[in-house]
């Protein structure tokens, strides 16, 4: 074989490539192709691990702060049933009606929070908890106003019972936090769940302690003179007084000052309920005026019957509020004849159209 003859063909062998040399050209393009798609799978993981993270970060971090606000709540109740007394009636009223606002927008939130799957059945003990610390503040205000204006029907019971709701309360809470620390520790996320507690004497219910704060609510100094016998049983029978007020549309929050937010509407309707201590009651008047910067705007009336004991409701419409202004209700009902005190017939509701 010549020379030329020789180099030709150790070129064309060198040319052609061995099949292992191949398979080592095609791994090192796939390698590069599959560090991609693996990088890429555990991003979208890393993405959905951190995604939900911050779902359970958000939804502890709104639990908080309904927490925090409840202890608030809490700590102002606490503070008012020490001072408290026969003579302070008008504060205790106007104070008790702030903190039941606050509670009900409390409640609220809890009813409206975004939880996951798993924390479904912790959540419904969180809502169970703030409804009982919302409808427990409702009863007690019922209650010691009633007590306060010398109604006799009214015993250690109801209020006992009241402060009963508020002590389940915290029972609720506790299970949902029980519930709760579960599902972080399966998760293995480390986040601090705020305590709350309501009532922080477990014996304030029973019924020597409700006993001692009848007497503290109902001491008076000593009226001179007596009155008719036939007067006395109905001042002692009959006790028509304001349970509750809201509106229609529902108020959205309520600001530091007390005064209702609610969402934008060219008609206002009142939903008031009315109670009664003693004997049933037919016709009880309802009366709702609104004020705007003092002056009055428009008025309504209305009636309602009332059972022995018992709570109606009774819903008054046609109101059309100012827009961005301090709007108020003042709300009247009754008076009864004979009623011994009427300071529980009237309520103030201020709001502000959004």
């Amino acid at each position: 074989m010549s020379s030329a003859m020789a180099k030709r063909y150790s070129y064309q062998t060198g040319a052609i490539a061995s099949p292992k040399k191949i398979r080592r050209r095609r791994l090192f393009l796939l390698l590069p192709a599959g560090l991609i798609i693996i990088l890429l799978f555990l991003s979208i993981v890393g993405n959905i691990a951190r995604g939900r993270q911050q779902e359970v970060t958000d939804y502890f971090d709104a639990v908080n702060e309904i927490a925090e606000q409840s202890n608030r709540i809490s700590k102002r109740f606490t503070e008012l049933t020490k001072t408290t007394t026969a003579s302070s009636q008008g504060q205790f009223k106007s104070s008790l009606t702030d903190l039941i606002a606050q509670s009900q927008d409390i409640f609220s939130t809890s009813m409206g929070l975004k939880n996951l799957e798993e924390l479904k059945e912790a959540n419904s003990f969180l809502v169970i908890s703030m409804r009982l610390r919302n409808e427990g503040l409702e009863k007690y205000q019922s209650a010691v106003l009633s007590a306060m204006s010398g109604v006799a029907s009214v015993d250690a019971k109801e209020i006992s019972l009241a402060l009963k709701d508020l002590s389940l309360s915290d029972s609720a809470y506790t299970h949902f936090i029980k519930e709760a620390q579960a599902f972080l520790n399966e998760e293995e996320i480390k986040i601090k769940i705020q305590s709350s507690k309501f009532i922080s004497d477990e014996t304030v219910y029973e019924q020597p302690k409700v006993s001692a704060f009848l007497q503290q609510i109902k001491s008076k100094a000593p009226v001179k003179g007596k009155a008719k016998v036939e007067d006395s049983k109905i001042k002692a029978d009959t006790d028509v007084y304001i349970s509750d007020v809201a509106t229609e549309p529902l108020r959205a929050s309520v600001d530091a000052n007390g005064v209702r937010e609610l969402p934008s509407s060219d008609e206002v309707a009142v939903r008031i309920a009315v109670g009664l201590k003693g004997s049933a009651q037919k016709k009880v008047p309802v009366e709702v005026v609104l004020y705007v910067k003092g002056d009055s705007k428009s008025e309504e009336k209305s009636s309602v019957d009332l059972t022995a004991n018992g709570i109606a409701k009774v819903t008054i419409p046609g109101f059309s509020p100012t827009e961005k202004e301090v709007n108020t209700f003042k709300i009247k009902v009754g008076p009864l004849k004979g009623e011994a005190k009427t300071d529980n017939n009237e309520y103030e509701y201020k709001f502000r159209m959004q």
